[in-house]
């Protein structure tokens, strides 16, 4: 199926696993970072979709491992927590044991990435070890793909072009049909700082109904 450019996202239903709510027993914490000046609405919306998670919302720093670092010393986030890239928004309730799957982002080019697009679960006993041994210079993908082989999990394909686990917007226009019907069939929808003043409008029709 082509890609529609306008919303960068297609409504094929694919095999992939999707999130979904668990028990109680389950509940860890869900640190969501957010861009600038987005922060409360960003946790509005995912204690409206995650209630059950205990959730933190930190301002994005900038780089994966200053995030991380942050989160190392918060003693508010549990010993495993799943890490939310900015700005990923649920659009339907999802739980803790949803999120704490392994998912790989696969873009259009077949290229994978394992930071960006998707939540990602950490310990913090392992990350205590691995933190001090990543250099200053290395870039998110490197810290991920690291990180990666000391969890030996084996992660989820999903993407924008396919299957109902995401979407992104990335310009402040998309076609609005479209975004709705992102929004009411796919599971995330990720937003750079252009594209947040529609996907934040529907947040506000969420929160309100």
């Amino acid at each position: 199926m082509e890609e529609n450019t306008c919303l960068q996202a297609s409504v094929v239903e694919t095999g992939q696993p999707a999130p979904a709510p668990e028990t109680a027993a389950d509940i860890g914490s869900v640190v969501v970072l957010a861009f600038p000046g987005t922060e409360e609405k960003m946790k509005l919306v995912w204690k409206r979709m995650c209630p059950d998670s205990d959730i933190t919302v930190f301002t994005d720093p900038g780089t994966l491992a200053a995030a991380l670092e942050e989160a190392m010393v918060s003693e508010r986030i549990s010993r495993k927590f799943v890490l939310v890239p900015a700005n990923l928004v649920p659009t339907r309730p999802v739980g803790f044991a949803g999120l704490s799957l392994p998912f790989i982002e696969e873009r259009a080019d077949k290229s994978r990435r394992r930071w960006g697009c998707v939540p990602v679960t950490f310990e913090k006993d392992r990350l205590a070890d691995f933190l001090p041994s990543v250099t200053a210079d290395a870039g998110d993908e490197q810290l991920m793909e690291s990180y990666a082989k000391l969890s030996k999990a084996f992660p989820h394909a999903v993407g924008h072009s396919f299957g109902n686990f995401l979407a992104k917007v990335t310009r402040g226009n998309p076609c609005e049909h479209l975004l709705i019907e992102a929004w009411l069939t796919k599971h995330f929808i990720y937003s750079n700082l252009n594209g947040w003043p529609p996907v934040e409008k529907l947040i506000d029709k969420t929160l309100e109904g």
